[in-house]
């Protein structure tokens, strides 16, 4: 693909609490290392992904439970149960530090991208519990995407092929989740048009994220799959 440029954005790499708000998750430890807290493995692909591709990689540096980066900020469950109950000037503080540098940094890096004639490939990195409310995902790699935007899901079928052809892996399309849900890249979309912007997420399933060498062929095959089709 020419005149591409290319952005991951890892948004609940860490599980971190500032802290100013850590004594809202006195007794959460186990919370806060779970999925719940942050995605495991997503810091490391994001770093891997960056490196090999030349492509800026934009973190969050602290939990989802403080508040989700992946959702817009006053979105009903961007906040927790440990955050919501906050006053609303301090829900507000905790938007304008926490949450708004990130998206306007994201969003920064794109507008600047697409003035200069580029088309922006945007690829969230997730990853994504392997059971959640009893249901087991039937899933080890998801690709997110909205299916009513032609190029997005003609992007999708291609990578999800490429994906399959350098492994074995059970690689879905917009599975555990919808990719149009409210979020960073459901955002952009409502801003740019396709041939502007493209985004999509990754999900890793954390049975694979969890173990360094399931991990390390996770990052070898997304690295494989991407060059082929860029």
């Amino acid at each position: 693909m020419k005149n591409v440029f290319l952005i991951f954005t890892c948004e609940h790499a860490s599980n971190s609490i500032p802290a100013k708000y850590k004594k809202y998750f006195t007794g959460k430890k186990s919370i806060l290392a779970s999925h719940r807290g942050f995605d495991w493995g997503t810091e490391y692909l994001g770093k891997s992904l960056g490196k090999n591709f030349k492509a800026p990689v934009i973190y969050g540096n602290f939990s989802r439970l403080l508040i989700d980066l992946n959702r817009h900020e006053t979105h009903k469950t961007a906040l927790s149960d440990m955050t919501k109950n906050l006053s609303p000037d301090e829900q507000e503080t905790v938007r304008r530090i926490y949450h708004r540098p990130h998206w306007n940094e994201v969003k920064k890096i794109i507008a600047d991208q697409i003035k200069k004639g580029k088309t922006v490939l945007h690829i969230g990195v997730h990853s994504f519990t392997p059971v959640l409310y009893g249901d087991v995902r039937t899933c080890d790699l998801g690709v997110l995407y909205d299916s009513r935007r032609t190029a997005e899901a003609e992007f999708a079928r291609v990578w999800q092929k490429s994906l399959r052809v350098n492994s074995e892996l059970r690689v879905r399309r917009n599975y555990p989740y919808l990719g149009k849900y409210d979020g960073l890249t459901s955002e952009f979309r409502r801003m740019y048009s396709e041939k502007q912007y493209k985004g999509f997420e990754i999900e890793v399933n954390q049975s694979l994220a969890k173990k360094s060498t399931d991990l390390k062929m996770i990052e070898k095959i997304l690295i494989k799959s991407l060059q082929d089709i860029l």
